[in-house]
């Protein structure tokens, strides 16, 4: 008997491993159900969609063992981060993005936790903590609004912030070999993400994703100016990219035509006739955090927390948000230093890592009516992330699992 047969209990293989293959693609790709159909239509071979389900979770459970012996050699291991002043433009040294996030996965009822359940996490629900590795070198610009990452590493977890570091830094071990870098942590600011860093990468460059304080923004000015019309409509931009046009600002933005904080420039424009203020006041934060003029982003939101709602009763809503919007901002800025990060030609957002989720997790482990056993989630999200990384690791499995 080979391995596989070993952990199913099978004592005279009756499939091919080529064809537990298909079944653990198919397994980990759609439903348990459904594949044991396509199964059957591709190839001609009748299964049980229990079979379906225990042979990928065999095999993930073997790729979270693979992961576990990764882990144990990685800690010997020591990487050269580059350190000093990032100029990988010039050749000295390459920017390595570890995108690192968490996302909430719907658990059977024996596997629910314990802790109180909340907006964030609730109680039906566990955190699946996932980060995306990929070098600088690999960010292609397709157009002036879209980039793409040629190849990418990614790692998941159901469990604690120790067992993800680990997991982490095996997946990173991998990715660098002996190649020096320098770090890049691009994610929301979230406390574990912050400690996850200060242990693994100490020198890293830290940067809050801008989508995030600008969708705090953009909910102060819903609340501020009302929604924008359904016929207004405004083409997106890459938020990687500098801006040299300027933006539109309402009289209550301010009516000055440049900004100058911190030696840099920003061109303000007369608002267009057809502008939504709410919009155009949204825009013209995102152009000062772009440029690194916090302190007038802060004001600003002062200022809009003592005005009047566009619906009366959201007062104290609209307070409450300023506030915590300003909280967020004080609390990380360190880390949204944008200026500075553009002008080191560093991304400063991406839908990397919310795309990461939605294709390595949610896809599979959050359709309607699922809900998984702790167990049975962590050996899908561990196939999938190894299955759509760029590298060898899915052969490798599949080796290991023949011999």
């Amino acid at each position: 008997m080979v391995p596989f047969d070993e952990e199913l209990g099978v004592a005279n293989r009756e499939r091919t491993i080529a064809v537990d293959r298909a079944i653990v693609l198919l397994g980990s790709e759609m439903p348990f159900l459904p594949a044991r159909g396509v199964l059957e239509e591709l190839m001609g071979i009748s299964v049980s969609d229990k079979t379906v389900q225990d042979v990928t979770e065999a095999a993930g459970r073997e790729a979270m063992a693979m992961l576990e012996e990764e882990v144990e050699a990685a800690k010997a291991a020591r990487l050269e981060p580059a350190g000093g002043v990032l100029d990988w433009r010039r050749g000295a040294l390459e920017p390595l993005y570890i995108e690192p996030d968490g996302s909430m996965v719907p658990m059977r009822p024996k596997d629910r936790p314990d802790q109180k359940p909340s907006e964030d996490h609730p109680g039906t629900h566990r955190e699946a903590k996932m980060a995306v590795i990929f070098w600088g070198s690999d960010v292609i610009n397709v157009s002036e609004k879209r980039r793409e990452v040629r190849r990418k590493t990614y790692v998941a977890t159901i469990g604690g912030v120790h067992e993800f570091r680990d997991k982490l830094w095996a997946a990173t071990v991998g990715v660098t070999g002996a190649r020096r870098f320098q770090p890049v942590i691009l994610g929301d600011g979230a406390e574990w993400i912050t400690n996850l860093t200060a242990d693994l990468f100490p020198d890293a460059i830290r940067i809050v994703d801008i989508f995030h304080p600008l969708e705090r923004i953009h909910e102060v000015a819903r609340l501020r100016y009302g929604s924008k019309p359904a016929c207004s409509k405004e083409p997106k931009d890459d938020p990687n990219t500098a801006k040299s046009d300027g933006v539109p600002v309402t009289p209550e933005a301010g009516q000055a035509d440049r900004l100058t904080e911190g030696g840099s420039k920003i061109v303000v424009l007369s608002p267009s006739p057809n502008a939504h203020p709410g919009k155009a006041w949204a825009r013209l934060q995102k152009e000062r955090l772009k440029a690194s003029h916090i302190d007038a982003v802060l004001a600003d939101l002062e200022a809009v927390s003592h005005e009047e709602p566009f619906k009366r009763g959201d007062r104290q809503t609209l307070r409450e948000k300023c506030q915590e919007t300003i909280d967020y901002i004080k609390k990380r800025r360190a880390y949204m230093q944008y200026a500075s990060y553009i002008a080191q030609g560093l991304m400063i957002g991406s839908g990397i890592i919310e795309s990461s989720h939605k294709r390595v997790i949610a896809q599979r482990l959050k359709q309607a009516g699922m809900h998984w056993s702790l167990e049975g989630a962590n050996a899908v999200i561990h196939l999938r992330a190894l299955h759509l990384s760029d590298g060898p690791g899915w052969d490798q499995l599949w080796e290991r699992l023949a011999g």
